[in-house]
């Protein structure tokens, strides 16, 4: 009944179903280390609402590389502030550690400033979303990216 219900709706404009939506594993662990409050309750509320139940909130600070080696994490998402301090170091040592290979890594920014280009992703970085950004393209390209990472894993 179901999918006649989804016949006769039809698709929204712009919004594709695809069969790999339920492919992306729920039991997947966050955390959401981002400077404003406002920004990581929106990230945080938008991943329970995709139905992820474990999403860790902290600000920018503290050692990210230990709370997530510690902690188990998935996916971190934390803003371009939290990677400034040993940017560089800190993506070496999380993608060099064997333990964290699969982490989904989200960089979020106050967006571009005026006379300032887009910068290429840093290596090691999965994805990239500026701020502000609609909850529709933070769901599909945080699904986007947990789709690419983990059938990748499934299929190796």
């Amino acid at each position: 009944m179901k999918s006649d219900l989804k016949e006769k709706m039809g698709t929204p404009t712009g919004l594709t179903l695809r069969s790999d939506h339920q492919q992306v594993p729920k039991n997947l662990r966050f955390l959401v280390a981002y400077e404003n409050p406002e920004v990581s309750r929106t990230i945080a509320s938008t991943l329970k609402e995709m139905g992820f139940s474990y999403i860790e909130e902290r600000g920018e600070s503290g050692n990210l590389y230990k709370i997530v080696k510690t902690g188990g994490i998935s996916c971190l998402i934390c803003g371009a502030k939290a990677l400034e301090r040993n940017r560089q170091e800190l993506l070496r040592t999380i993608r060099s550690d064997e333990d964290l290979k699969q982490l989904v890594l989200v960089v979020v920014d106050g967006g571009l400033k005026k006379g300032k280009d887009l910068e290429p992703l840093p290596e090691g970085v999965d994805e990239s979303i500026s701020v502000p950004f609609s909850l529709r393209d933070f769901e599909g390209r945080i699904r986007k990216i947990l789709l690419e990472k983990f059938s990748r894993s499934r299929a190796a």
